[in-house]
Parts: structure tokens; sequence; C-alpha cells
């Protein structure tokens, strides 16, 4: 036997030995590299998100013969386009997110304090108070078109802040090519919605990143994405948390750039089925929710839900879509009126668009006193100026009665009833 043998033997048993002695108990901590980032990639492709995108393109692609979402020119050209462009986004977006949590993760300590969230069906008076209140820089903050479409993170903010830099030196080529390309491609759209790449906009949008949006059905008209147009009643508990959460962090990702210390404005007709899930994420909110008469606000709002609807999908039965966008609309009216009587009148405020269209100035200054805010002397000044203009102002919305005409009085109705008792709820919440 050659010597190397027991040798081999000794050190079998000497490792059997250790194994059955090594000393009970918890494992030693193991180093978790890049956990963070591995977590929130994960949850940008979660199992449910990844199953609603595929069974809405299965249903808008394969199964799209008898419906709006019918492959013909237009609509083949628009996916042809969309689709590449959508998955390339998204794989930088949720790369830069998970660099957030590497190179910026005290984000997540910024305490989101008392934000305030514009709600409010269509053409009720929220852009008009959104851009209102977004005039007060040194208060508010909120987020832009460019910043939640193409800068969601802020390693993204700050290579956006350096390129302006950039862009200023030289003289602004870049920002006076994107306000040309604005001036020529949304001209209609901008008589019926005030719309730039500049410009503070409806932060719903932020959502399309995880494919939860209700104003991704204006591109996919699928019962799964319409849901989220009815999201408190309709939407599971886990899909629910987990979008707010990350609504919540891309608020928290905001303020870290633009200043924790702002006051966060959010303004969204779409959050009017978000209430309830709004108020347990952010309990110290204040939401208010303009409310004009239904008989203008709908044929307004049918309108411009056409245009958008139309411009990537073939509306094939009026009445089916009319059905469809006043049955969302009504539930914006009753979803709200349904949580406002049930909470503290000191959480929301119900405005009257003749009040706040006449008078902005009153009505700002009750929020302000609503936060507990002082209004500064240069803002109170610029109230008074948009209370003299607000008096001469006259909207450039022409509408195609096509899509208005015979609304069926049950519709009215209720209409008609929720209306009425919001103002009841803004008559009160003033004496």
């Amino acid at each position: 036997m050659c010597p190397s043998q027991p040798r081999k033997q000794k050190n079998r048993l000497t490792f059997s030995l250790t194994r059955q002695t090594a000393p009970k108990g918890p494992r030693p901590p193991q180093k978790k590299t890049f956990s963070k980032t591995h977590a929130i990639l994960r949850q940008s492709l979660p199992p449910n998100k990844m199953k609603r995108l595929a069974t809405v393109l299965w249903k808008t692609l394969v199964h799209s013969r008898h419906s709006d979402a019918h492959l013909r020119g237009r609509r083949i050209l628009f996916l042809l386009l969309f689709l590449p462009a959508y998955a390339l986004l998204e794989a930088w977006n949720w790369l830069c997110l998970g660099l957030d949590e590497i190179f910026f993760p005290r984000y997540r300590n910024v305490v989101v304090t008392a934000p305030v969230f514009i709600t409010g069906i269509p053409r009720s008076g929220t852009t008009f108070l959104h851009r209102l209140l977004a005039r007060d820089r040194e208060t508010f903050t909120s987020m832009t078109t460019w910043e939640m479409t193409l800068a969601p993170a802020i390693c993204q903010k700050k290579l956006a802040r350096a390129l302006a830099i950039l862009d200023k030196t030289l003289g602004h080529p870049l920002r006076k090519l994107i306000l040309a390309l604005e001036a020529k491609t949304l001209a209609h759209l901008r008589t019926m919605h005030p719309l730039g790449f500049f410009e503070a906009e409806e932060d719903e949008v932020i959502l399309i990143h995880r494919f939860s949006s209700i104003y991704l059905y204006l591109l996919f008209p699928t019962e799964e994405l319409m849901a989220f147009g009815f999201f408190d009643e309709r939407i599971e508990e886990r899909t629910k948390r987990r979008n707010l959460q990350f609504y919540r962090r891309c608020v928290q990702r905001h303020l870290y750039h633009a200043g924790p210390e702002k006051r966060f404005l959010s303004k969204n007709p779409a959050f009017s089925a978000k209430l309830t899930s709004l108020k347990s994420t952010f309990p110290d909110a204040l939401f208010l929710y303009p409310i004009r008469q239904p008989a203008r606000t709908i044929p307004s709002g049918l309108s411009l839900l056409a245009y958008l609807y139309s411009r990537f999908c073939h509306i094939r039965e009026v009445a089916t879509f009319q059905e469809l966008t006043l049955a969302l609309l009504t539930h914006w009216h009753e979803h709200p009126l349904q949580i406002f009587q049930q909470w503290n009148p000191e959480t929301f405020m119900v405005l009257p668009f003749k009040t706040l269209t006449r008078e902005p100035s009153a009505s700002v200054t009750q929020i302000y006193l609503r936060l507990g805010l002082p209004v500064r002397e240069d803002y109170r000044a610029l109230l008074l100026a948009e209370d003299k203009a607000s008096r001469s102002y006259q909207s450039r919305h022409r509408y195609d009665d096509t899509f208005t005409r015979d609304i069926p009085l049950a519709w009215q109705t209720r209409l008609g009833q929720a209306y009425e008792q919001l103002l009841r709820l803004a008559e009160e919440g003033h004496q």
C-alpha cells in the first residue's frame, strides 16, 4: 500500500467527523449582492403583468377580426411602430429603475407629505385647477410628460438635466425642435386638451410601465384593461398593492429630484376610480374634485375620448362605444360620491366649476387654508390676474355630435343624480 492511502482515509474520517460535530444553530447571514435591484427588476415583470400583456396582445392581434382593434392599414402601422418602441423603452426604463437602487437608494427615505390629488371626470375643470396650482412652483411640483414617459428613474432625470443644460448652452435647438413638432402634430388635440412635452400632465401615464393603466384601453380595447377604469372595485388586491407601491416609489423619485420639501401635486380623472387605494397609500392626502353639469361634461368628454380612441382603433358600433364610455364616466361620478360620504370632510373638497372658473382666487385660497399654507403675495397677484382672464375665457373645443347625440335617459338620470348629491357636498363643505 502506498504511503498516501492512510492519509486519504484520515482526511475522509476527519471530514466526516467535522460534518457530524458542526455546531447547530442559525446560519451566518449571507451577502445579498444587489438584492434591491433584483427585487425591483423582478417586480417589473410580475406574472400577472406578463399574463395581462400576453392576453391583451393575443386578443388584439389574433382575435381582433370582430373588434375595434381589427387589423387594417392604420392599425397595422401603429402596431409595427409601437410594439418595438415600447419593448425597447421599457427595457431601458427598468434598467434605470434598477440602477436607482444602487446609486440613489436614499430616495426611499423621502417622505411624501400631504400630497394633493385632483380627480374628477374630463372637462370638469381638473386641468384648469392643476395648471393654476402648479404655477406656485415654490410650493407644488408635478410630473411632466417627458418625465413620465422617458425618465421615470432618477438617473434618467439627471441625464435629462445635463442634456437640457447642454441644449441651453447651444441656444435651445432641441427644445425648439420639440416645440415645433408639438405645434404641428398636436394642434387639433390642443383645442380639446392642453398638452405638451414639457408640461405637467396626468401621472396615470406612469402606470403604463406596469401595463396597468386605463389609458392603454385606447390602444388595446380589452376588458382586462377596461377593469383599470374601475380600479377599487374590479382589480385584485395584489395588483392594487403592487401598482400603488410602484406609483409611490415614482413619487418619491420625483421629489428626490425636484426637492423633498415641496408638496406633490397630481391631476388624474382616472384616479376617481382609485380613491380608496390612494387613501390607504397616502393617508394624509387632500383630494380635490371639481364638478360640472353633466350636460356640459359628457358630450365634451365623449368627443375627446372618441377622438383619441379613433387614432388607434376603428369604432365599429357607435352605440357600443357610447355605452362603455358612459359606464366609465358614470362610475367616476358615483364612486367618489360614495367614498366622500364615508370620509372625514377635511380630507376632500368638492369644487363647483362655475365658482372655480369665475373666481379662481377664492377657490385656491380655500384650498390653501385647508392645507394650512400661506398664499404668497406674488402668487396672490397672479391669482387676481387669473380672475380677470377667466371672465373672458371661451373654450376652443368644437366637438362632433356623432358620439354625443341620443344619450339614453337612464344614463342622464344617473349622472344628474350623482351631480346633485356632489353639489350638496360642496355646499356643506363651504358652510
